[in-house]
């Protein structure tokens, strides 16, 4: 889209959008969420992971402001791919990894731990 997205963890989480000149143009505000990761995709839409006091998980807020929870897993890494599929990468304190795959309706395609078998981590 040309912008650039920043983060900030502080005194709320939120995102500042500026222009490709670096004049600022708004900031979204994610009150009482905990942002950990975002991607922005080439139509405007920002995937973001992280949690609030009752839940966690991946949501999709479109350029028009709604938000659609995708899942209930906390990324600690989102990529998009030019087909709209969505990656999930997931690294816990003890190790454990595990990455998967949903497509752009956020339908789970596959999921794979460290050791590249299934997933059990897959809660939707």
């Amino acid at each position: 889209t040309g912008n650039i997205f920043v983060s900030s963890y502080s005194p709320e989480d939120r995102i500042y959008v500026y222009d490709e000149a670096g004049i600022y143009k708004k900031e979204i505000i994610f009150p009482n969420f905990r942002l950990i990761t975002f991607k922005i995709d080439s139509t405007g839409n920002i995937f973001y992971s992280g949690s609030d006091n009752t839940e966690r998980g991946t949501y999709k807020l479109t350029p028009d402001g709604t938000k659609t929870k995708l899942n209930s897993i906390e990324s600690s890494s989102i990529e998009i791919d030019s087909a709209g599929n969505l990656y999930l990468g997931v690294s816990y304190y003890r190790g454990d990894q595990f990455t998967s795959k949903f497509d752009p309706n956020g339908n789970l395609l596959f999921a794979f731990d460290g050791s590249i078998k299934e997933c059990p981590h897959t809660n939707q």
